[in-house]
């Protein structure tokens, strides 16, 4: 049995890398299943990534690659589109205006440096034109990195003007960011003798991945499996017994969603 054909979702991708990063895969065949466009070359290239930060990154940009305009084409179900027609009219009412975008972070004149490593070569797809602008326009810079610029400044501004800071190690908690993309943009940016920045999240496989993160990037982050709502029974990845951040000086979460709201 060979894979003569890839899904374009990242997830898959990366599973695909993975096994040919471990000698699972043959080049040939991961260059044609993910139709790369210098065929075993290329994938020579991606089973020596050692990061798995790159490998993930990678695997992003061949899922652009992958993807042609029907697959991107979305889908709505009759109920849904009944709603969206009843409420057309609040469109009108309320229409969406642009908000003037977060400037960038200073710290002592230099930009907020988040640690996001960026594939070390640059793609071709199957048109031939470098997808430097796919990575420019990828998710986590039009979407997530102007989140975590605009709640890093936010939550610096609330640690400065907290009563203690500078007098003690301030606490931070982080709820549910188990991937560590706010806890370590925080680590990184806030000094590590002013602020200890802790995640809770229930998700273990999540945790993990952020820990991977925080270590890669050199950064000190205390990460916790369990639940959030309750903050008992937690267990540290790293077998830490320090519980301070129970009494957080100040709890932070990226994405409040789903059953983040009730906690």
């Amino acid at each position: 049995i060979r894979l003569l054909r890839s899904s374009w979702a990242p997830s898959i991708i990366n599973y695909i890398l993975e096994m040919l990063s471990s000698g699972k895969l043959d080049f040939k065949e991961a260059a044609t299943a993910l139709s790369l466009r210098r065929g075993i070359i290329e994938a020579q290239e991606l089973a020596s990534l050692k990061s798995d930060r790159q490998r993930y990154w990678c695997a992003v940009e061949i899922s652009s690659m992958l993807q042609d305009e029907q697959s991107q084409r979305g889908s709505i179900n009759p109920e849904d589109r009944r709603l969206l027609q009843e409420l057309g009219r609040l469109r009108t009412k309320f229409p969406l205006t642009k908000i003037a975008s977060v400037p960038p972070l200073k710290n002592s004149g230099d930009n907020l440096d988040l640690q996001v490593d960026v594939p070390f070569y640059t793609w071709q797809n199957r048109r031939g034109s470098s997808t430097r602008k796919l990575m420019q326009s990828s998710r986590f810079q039009t979407k997530k990195e102007p989140q975590l610029h605009y709640m890093v400044s936010e939550i610096t501004r609330i640690t400065r003007s907290h009563p203690d800071y500078l007098k003690r190690p301030l606490q931070i908690l982080d709820i549910g960011g188990g991937k560590g993309h706010l806890a370590n943009a925080l680590a990184s940016y806030l000094n590590s003798d002013d602020v200890f920045v802790s995640v809770v999240d229930i998700d273990e496989n999540t945790i993990e991945n952020g820990r991977r993160r925080s270590i890669a990037s050199g950064l000190e982050v205390s990460y916790w499996i369990g639940d959030a709502s309750t903050l008992n029974d937690l267990r540290n990845v790293d077998d830490v017994e320090d519980l301070s951040f129970k009494n957080a000086d100040i709890v932070v979460a990226l994405h409040a969603c789903g059953v983040l709201t009730d906690v």
